[in-house]
């Protein structure tokens, strides 16, 4: 059974110094706070307090993430700008297993490197939609119904995005309409 660290009231800790390297583990397989607590049989707010008062354990936490998180980083650029490695082949030639080595070439992959730019550069390569909507001479645009005028100028970009789906639908079925006719 792990001794204690000593606090100096209410009940007696569950930190000690050889869950250290426990934890570092754990923050390299990308484990959250709340998953710590877990781990460890402790709550969120215990985890947040270790790391607030003992050095060791939150250099462990934070030396973890920081790996695991340049891990990911490195294979994500990697995937990114296209890459290769030596990779051994065994073939069977006259009854004999042959080893042969050979270069595994993987090209550059456009979603990595779209998701990768759009992350580092985002004034450069953000994926981002404007919409300006506006009536005649930049007013608010008004739709005329026979029942009731609506006023858009108060309306989300989601919303007239909604709106507009709408009327091309409507459109569509008046042209499908007519052609039939």
């Amino acid at each position: 059974m792990l001794e204690r660290t000593k606090n100096k009231g209410g009940r007696p800790t569950k930190y000690h110094p050889s869950i250290i390297d426990r934890a570092y583990k754990l923050a390299l397989l990308g484990l959250r706070n709340k998953d710590l607590a877990l781990a460890f049989n402790v709550s969120e707010s215990t985890i947040d307090d270790w790391l607030a008062k003992h050095e060791e354990f939150r250099y462990a936490v934070l030396r973890g993430r920081e790996q695991a998180d340049a891990e990911v980083a490195k294979s994500l650029y990697h995937r990114a700008t296209g890459y290769s490695h030596v990779e051994e082949k065994v073939f069977i030639y006259q009854g004999q297993p042959i080893k042969v080595e050979t270069v595994k070439r993987y090209p550059p992959d456009t979603m990595a490197a779209i998701f990768w730019l759009e992350n580092r550069q985002k004034g450069y390569w953000r994926d981002v939609k404007h919409y300006r909507h506006a009536g005649e001479d930049g007013g608010p645009i008004k739709l005329e119904h026979s029942i009731v005028d609506i006023d858009l100028s108060d309306f989300s970009d989601q919303e007239l995005e909604i709106l507009e789906s709408i009327g091309l639908k409507i459109q569509q079925k008046q042209k499908k309409e007519e052609q039939e006719e």
